[in-house]
């Protein structure tokens, strides 16, 4: 038996790649175990030598996209994405198109320093807001998000995952590294050529498709809370349209209560005083932002004061159906006696719950936001009053650290421009400084890191070995040869970038990128062209994967969210992939001579 696998390797291995392909598209398993599955048959069948398998781990390209999933969602905690995405909506209604041109471009500038998959996380519901505020049906914006976060990534080496792990596996095969802005004038190129090509094709191919199965405006759940002001709150004697604090795009402020009374006109020219309750709609994130504002008190009073010391916590409570809390008032539930929590904010599908938190007469099925101990939470569970109790995933927004984040991002981008480290370097440091200077919390930074993407990357590393070290890939060049050796050299680098663009149609792109990058390196050396060129081809092409919901991440992301149809994507994308295509392999052929 060993002796049949040693004399048949490569045969062999090229089966289970093939086998591994097959399965990626039949997608019964996540990608990752997969990948994982192929990667283990590698080592049982003895086709990858032990030391390789360990040198998979030691790869910098898997670090430096940890790492750059940390910035992101630092990023992100520190609110930068999101005033971005609001300050365009604000200006959506005076000039639409203007506006949506200018979304569109900032996402492409975002993705090109972020990795794209958090940003399309992130303006998922940006867009959703927008497209309602222009009167379209989202199905118009989705698409076109996640093909503008997917041309951004091309613009730089940090953009994706993708340009980093393909420059660390050319490393490997020992090509000189490639800079941070070595493809950005292919990759700006084809942003400018795509963007241009997805607004004319998009007027005619993108669906207007109702709103079923789309989220309502915000990701989060926007809850009715008051807020009151202490008397150490620096905003007393202010009108309320000059306080930053309650302007913030995901906070509405529907009145002001006084001695009992609550006024709803002209609040902007409102001037707040002491011990008045401001009574607002907002977001997760927003309100738990107000919590920690000096001065301000979110939600109801607490009737019964923690241990100090105490560990506090916020969670999400959806209500049992039980008679006798039903059409009680939140002032008059005694959570705060009986479990000693307090209530944040309110929400009630569908409708505002009352004029203010304090008023709320409960429902099944309302959620609360609600503030405790850990104890206090396990008596409400055991009381049976809540269905369900969860820890909300959004936190406050530390706007004050967004500088820290910023000054992080920049620093990488400059410093690796000039040489001073590599770039997964720099990302580590700007990691630790981002952490060290609470920009965001570790728990939450570890969160932000895809392990799955992570997890497919080693595996598909250790193919990749596997492939070189079985004979496998001389095999693959071997039978390839023939038909491209006669084709002139800007002929064979279009072959090179269609196969792998169809192939990522089907798989996932780190996998076309892992296996076809040793590939295409062994091709040209046999053809004795320069390797560089061919392997920015695979960048772009395991990137620019426009035709289906499964090519790249950022499309299955908008496929779920907006509702769409398989077919969707074809209409538009098999275009999009013919004309980047061409664009990027003759901007390729400038740019990288043959």
């Amino acid at each position: 038996m060993t002796d049949f696998i040693s004399t048949n390797a490569p045969v062999i291995a090229i089966v289970i790649l093939i086998g591994l392909f097959i399965a990626f598209a039949l997608e019964k398993y996540p990608p990752e175990v997969t990948a994982t599955v192929a990667a283990a048959l590698f080592i049982v069948l003895g086709l990858v030598p032990g030391d390789q398998v360990m040198a998979a781990f030691s790869n910098s390209a898997p670090i430096t996209i940890g790492a750059m999933f940390i910035i992101s969602g630092a990023l992100v905690r520190t609110g930068v994405l999101d005033a971005m995405a609001h300050l365009v909506i604000g200006r959506a209604q005076s000039r639409p198109i203007l506006a949506i041109a200018i979304f569109l471009a900032a996402t492409v500038a975002a993705s090109a320093f972020m990795n794209n998959t958090p940003v399309v996380l992130v303006l998922i519901p940006v867009v959703i807001r927008l497209a309602h505020s222009l009167g379209f049906a989202p199905t118009r914006l989705l698409i076109p998000l996640s093909y503008a976060a997917i041309l951004g990534g091309t613009c730089t080496l940090i953009g994706t995952s993708t340009n980093i792990l393909v420059d660390g596996i050319a490393r490997e095969g020992g090509l000189e590294a490639f800079s941070i802005f070595e493809i950005a004038p292919v990759g700006l190129t084809v942003a400018i050529v795509g963007s241009v090509t997805m607004l004319v094709l998009g007027k005619f191919l993108l669906p207007e498709r109702g709103q079923k199965g789309i989220e309502a405006e915000a990701s989060e759940t926007v809850f009715l809370s008051e807020i009151t002001v202490l008397p150490n709150f620096p905003g007393v004697d202010q009108p309320l349209g000059t306080l930053v604090e309650f302007q913030r795009p995901g906070i509405r402020i529907t009145g002001v209560r006084k001695a009992g009374v609550i006024s709803r006109n002209d609040l902007d020219a409102y001037v707040i005083q002491k011990g008045e309750v401001v009574i607002v709609q907002a977001t997760t994130s927003e309100l738990l932002t107000l919590a920690e504002i000096k001065g301000l008190r979110v939600g109801l009073r607490r009737s019964v004061e923690l241990e100090p010391g105490a560990d506090v916590q916020i969670v999400e409570a959806i209500l049992a159906p039980s008679r006798w809390h039903t059409g009680v008032r939140i002032s008059d539930l005694a959570l705060g006696r009986r479990a000693g929590v307090r209530v944040l904010g309110a929400f009630r599908h569908g409708h505002i719950p009352g004029s203010d938190l304090s008023s709320v007469r409960l429902r099944p099925s309302d959620k609360l936001l609600l503030e405790g101990s850990a104890e206090g939470f396990a008596e409400l569970a055991r009381s049976g009053d809540a269905v369900s109790i969860t820890e909300p995933s959004a936190r406050a927004f530390r706007r004050r650290q967004a500088p820290v984040a910023i000054a992080a991002l920049v620093a990488i981008v400059a410093l690796a421009a000039l040489n001073v480290m590599p770039i997964g370097l720099l990302a580590l440091v700007g990691v630790a400084g981002i952490l060290l200077l609470r920009c965001i919390d570790g728990d939450e930074a570890w969160a932000s890191i895809d392990g799955s993407i992570l997890v497919l990357i080693f595996a598909m590393l250790i193919i990749g070995a596997g492939l070189e070290t079985t004979g496998a890939v001389e095999l693959i060049v071997s039978v390839l040869e023939p038909y491209l050796s006669g084709l002139p050299p800007l002929a064979t680098l279009f072959a090179v970038y269609f196969i792998a663009s169809i192939l990522t149609e089907t798989v996932t792109n780190n996998a076309v990128a892992v296996v076809f990058t040793p590939i295409v390196i062994s091709l040209a050396t046999q053809l004795g062209i320069d390797p560089r060129p061919f392997v920015v081809a695979v960048m772009f092409a395991a990137s620019a994967s426009f035709a289906t919901p499964i090519g790249y991440q950022t499309n299955t992301l908008v496929y779920g969210a907006g509702n769409y149809k398989f077919v969707d994507f074809l209409k538009i994308g098999v275009p999009m992939n013919l004309i980047v295509g061409i664009t990027s392999v003759l901007t390729i052929s400038i740019f990288f001579p043959l």
